[in-house]
């Protein structure tokens, strides 16, 4: 029945995210990116590499360091410390009671909520910026607001590191997807498939103007993984040789797979 296939393909959600390709931009390893920390030495140095890799195997190495350097005693092995731009990055989705959220369940084709969906779906600021322009009384402006005001926040905050480089972008985000990710019109079609999106890495960790570059077979679930992407991907970002941070590239592969109707039966009692 299809409100048992629904309700099993919603709950297997979070594991739908299965294979992940490896960034575009040339991989580093941990021990690699460690080098170039001890070799600058640096406060914003062991703090980086500490978001980098929080259980990494130098962890109480660039612990001590890293309160070595501002003259404080470690007594203990502490959490790494907070990042300007740690996790989880950008806005949550707005409440169900959101005007926003009304307008894109109820009127999804409207000029308005197309636009919304277009502009988040690329998330660089100058798209962020044209659709308030567009819509000042908007249902959407405010949550469009609230996400340019986190973005302009976060690009404040990223500094240049002196010396800390080359380094790649490196992923904060651990999950991708949520249970309510796979498309309605995916779940009523019975629609699975693989799909292959790629992005770009912006200064302050955002992933922006994502595309499909291996396609599905269906429109929604190629759309729900931009949608996904551009919502809640973070990073550290990827930094020149002088340490300034620069845009950089990424991809990953998802597989989208329905669940059987029925479970599998129960294997025989030994």
């Amino acid at each position: 029945m299809i409100c048992k296939t629904i309700l099993a393909a919603l709950l297997a959600a979070t594991a739908i995210a299965a294979i992940a390709t490896p960034p575009a931009s040339t991989p580093l390893t941990e021990a690699e990116q460690w080098a170039v920390v001890r070799r600058v030495n640096s406060v914003a140095a062991y703090e980086t590499y500490l978001r980098r890799f929080p259980d990494g195997a130098h962890h109480d190495e660039a612990v001590e360091a890293f309160y070595r350097l501002q003259g404080r005693p470690v007594l203990y092995a502490p959490p790494p410390p907070p990042g300007p731009f740690a996790p989880p990055g950008p806005p949550a989705r707005p409440l169900p009671d959101d005007a926003c959220v009304t307008l894109l369940i109820e009127r999804p084709d409207s000029r308005e909520a197309r636009a919304y969906l277009a502009a988040r779906r690329d998330n660089r600021p100058s798209e962020l910026r044209r659709f308030i322009a567009q819509h000042p009384g908007g249902a959407c402006r405010p949550n469009m607001a609230r996400l340019l005001a986190a973005r302009d926040a976060r690009r404040l905050q990223i500094r240049p590191i002196p010396g800390l480089g080359p380094l790649p972008p490196h992923r904060l985000t651990r999950q991708l997807l949520e249970n309510d990710d796979y498309p309605a019109a995916a779940i009523r079609n019975n629609e699975s498939g693989t799909v292959t999106a790629a992005w770009e890495v912006a200064e302050d960790g955002a992933a922006e103007s994502c595309r499909i570059i291996r396609p599905s077979g269906s429109a929604a679930l190629d759309e729900a993984t931009c949608a996904a992407v551009a919502r809640r991907m973070v990073y550290d970002p990827a930094r020149d040789a002088a340490g300034n941070p620069i845009r950089a590239n990424d991809r990953l592969t998802v597989v989208w797979r329905m669940p059987p109707d029925e479970p599998p039966p129960a294997p025989p009692a030994e």
